[in-house]
């Protein structure tokens, strides 16, 4: 006679059975988020942007590709914090360079930043920026930025040496805070970029969509887990009349490119 479970056994093992798939989905789309972000092939912008913290690993990385690409302006952010002091030196040590531009943000934090760059991007007109963080910080702070200005955003991520156990704590904490952004979005909405950016190509089998870079996590996570049926080829929305695919109304200044990431 077979064993008989009782339907709170039962209950309980599919609900253990959810939890732990969740947690294994999560992992993975963590990985793909925070690990390894999608990011565009580095080219030339108006200026190059450290964020503040661990200055220590992302100051070489911005000031290597500022020589690299021959970026006029190095924009960094000050915070005089333990884990800022390389940065902070740096502007304390070459105040008078007029290739250097230091800001302290307030509040001291990555909603702070995306609120000062936007003062900065509008009063020095720069049309676009590159802007280094650690890799895992990568997405919520390229949502936050973008959804702070028009201007062309190219995030660059430094590699950090952490344990596995702090990349986990990281995980938990993007996680939380680029749900936050998508919730709470900085300066205006970023939801309204939505309206009238894509359109199907049928010789391609491809849609071309203009989007932010929360739409790009949300493609990337769908493209995961076979959501995607249909190639979609994620762009950066820049001005109407020059974007093939844009069919509302834009006021952005720059043409728009398509972004060679992991997607």
């Amino acid at each position: 006679m077979p064993l008989k479970i009782a339907p709170a056994t039962r209950a309980i093992g599919v609900f253990v059975g959810a939890c732990l798939l969740a947690a294994v989905l999560w992992l993975i789309a963590a990985f793909q988020f925070f690990y390894d972000p999608p990011q565009a092939t580095p080219h030339r912008t108006d200026a190059i942007v450290v964020l503040g913290g661990m200055s220590k690993e992302r100051l070489p990385v911005a000031q290597k590709l500022q020589k690299k690409l021959d970026i006029p302006v190095l924009v960094v952010s000050t915070t005089g914090l333990a884990g800022n002091v390389e940065g902070d030196a740096l502007c304390d040590e070459d105040q008078d360079d007029p290739d250097l531009v230091c800001f302290r943000p307030s509040p001291l934090n990555t909603r702070g930043e995306a609120e000062a760059l936007r003062d900065l991007i509008a009063d020095h007109g720069w049309k676009s920026v590159t802007v280094v963080t650690s890799e895992y910080h990568v997405m919520r702070a390229g949502t936050l930025i973008e959804q702070c200005t028009s201007a062309e955003v190219q995030m660059v991520g430094s590699q950090p040496d952490l344990s596995a156990g702090a990349w986990l704590d990281r995980f938990v904490v993007e996680s939380g805070g680029l749900m936050d952004t998508w919730m709470r979005p900085e300066c205006s909405s970023s939801w309204s970029r939505l309206h009238g950016l894509g359109r199907y190509d049928k010789t391609s089998n491809a849609i071309s969509i203009a989007v932010g870079f929360e739409v790009k996590a949300l493609h990337r996570f769908c493209k995961l887990f076979g959501y995607m049926k249909v190639p979609v080829k994620l762009l950066s929305f820049r001005d109407p009349a020059r974007h093939p695919f844009a069919i509302g109304p834009r006021s952005h200044p720059t043409s728009p490119r398509i972004l060679r990431g992991h997607f």
